[in-house]
């Protein structure tokens, strides 16, 4: 039985009897006769292992059925069937679309809930909302209960919140190979390149890395533009007196890295950005020491603003509330990491209480501060934007910290000549 196989046991074990509706995707459109390159939903993938472009997979019980595209009609792309044929000899069988209508209706006629990867394939959504209007329950499936309905994500992402050994393993040469990018990056001097530059530098790394997919949009912020959570790059030229924000992550089997790292473009912080980075710094190194069994992320943030707002005062001098620093860190300390950057795992229990974290669940750490011009206060250290991030996974007794990227300051910086 293959990892799929007893992904798919697994998770209809656990939900009774309901039917996974998984559908691909399909590639979108970028002009008139050229599409994107195709990516499977995360879903379809972590249960079928796939990437097959508009395929749909019936997921009911011990019974999986994969419906491809009907003919070879796209005769220039014939990767669905490629791509199908690599599941023979396992638990699917593979159908063609035409067939789907009614494999579906029959399985809804035994199932008592639907879990589909809704806003996927617009054309299944419209399916599925009407087989359950009111006339087709009762003319076609001859139901007297209403079928429930959800997202996928609200029940696979409660496997998926649990990494098997080689989801860690996935995870950690994902950081490996983000992390050498992110090493090789720091050594460079970026006075005079633009933030575009310096991100298609990043993206060729990746590529020499053999990382084919970014995680996400590559992040570069410079100057103030370090204070903007999700700077994408622009044509600004970095300059010297200038804090780069860096927050870039390639995939590995598809699982991703999400490594945030701030140096000087020169490799030599003034006194100013080097209080700040400090502060974050100390700050995640207490945070990571609340990695381990039993904590929550709901508490681990909370706890990041209060050590931020103490660091503050210590470091700075200065004081400031708890209401001030939502405006200066106004995101998460962490979330969870997969598949997806944002993995799908819940965070909250039926009961509205905060997980408790457990072994083999990967999230991200990165405490932040930005010191925006428009921020009343901390005046010396206005356009400062310091974020640090690393990725890890929790083990038996505490965790793992699956990021090397160097972040010490004089791992970072030259000596002042």
């Amino acid at each position: 039985m293959d990892t799929h196989q007893q992904r798919r046991q697994k998770l209809t074990s656990l939900f009774g009897n309901t039917l996974f509706i998984l559908a691909s995707g399909t590639r979108p459109q970028r002009t008139h006769s050229v599409k994107y390159k195709f990516k499977a939903h995360t879903d379809f993938k972590y249960l079928i292992g796939a990437d097959i472009d508009g395929a749909i997979a019936l997921v009911h019980k011990s019974k999986t059925q994969l419906f491809i595209k009907a003919d070879g009609k796209d005769w220039d792309d014939d990767s669905f069937i490629w791509g199908a044929s690599q599941l023979q000899g396992h638990d699917i069988e593979i159908l063609k679309m035409t067939d789907f209508d009614e494999a579906f209706l029959n399985l809804c006629s035994q199932s008592d809930r639907l879990a589909a990867t809704l806003n996927t394939h617009a054309q299944l959504d419209q399916k599925i909302f009407a087989t359950l209007s009111f006339s087709q329950m009762h003319r076609q499936m001859k139901r007297r209960s209403p079928l429930m309905l959800c997202d996928s994500k609200a029940l696979v992402g409660q496997l998926r919140a649990y990494k098997s050994e080689i989801e860690i393993a996935h995870l950690r040469e994902a950081n490996r190979r983000s992390s050498l990018v992110h090493n090789h990056l720091m050594q460079k001097n970026l006075v005079g390149l633009s933030e575009k530059q310096v991100s298609l530098w990043i993206e060729k790394a990746f590529l020499e890395q053999q990382i084919e997919w970014t995680s996400y949009e590559t992040i570069v912020g410079s100057g103030d533009r370090s204070t903007v959570l999700h700077a994408l790059p622009t044509e600004k030229i970095i300059t010297e007196n200038d804090l780069v924000l860096v927050d870039a992550g390639g995939e590995w089997e598809s699982y991703c890295a999400d490594i945030t790292r701030t140096f000087s473009a020169s490799h030599q912080f003034s006194q100013s950005q080097k209080d700040i980075y400090q502060i974050v710094l100390n700050t995640q190194k207490e945070i990571l020491k609340l990695c381990k069994p039993g904590e929550s992320l709901l508490h681990i943030n909370t706890l990041t603003k209060e050590i931020l707002k103490e660091e503050i005062a210590a470091q700075l001098g200065a004081k400031v509330t708890l209401d001030e620093m939502k405006t200066l860190m106004p995101h998460s300390t962490s979330h969870w990491l997969g598949l997806d950057v944002h993995d799908t795992a819940p965070y909250y229990t039926d009961n509205g209480e905060a997980i408790r974290l457990e072994e083999s669940m990967s999230f991200t750490v990165e405490p932040g501060l930005y010191i925006r011009p428009s921020f009343k206060g901390l005046d010396k250290y206005k356009g400062l934007g310091v974020r640090i991030e690393d990725n890890v996974v929790i083990t038996k007794s505490g965790h793992e910290n699956l990021t090397s990227a160097a972040k010490e300051i004089d791992e970072i910086s030259k000596p002042t000549p």
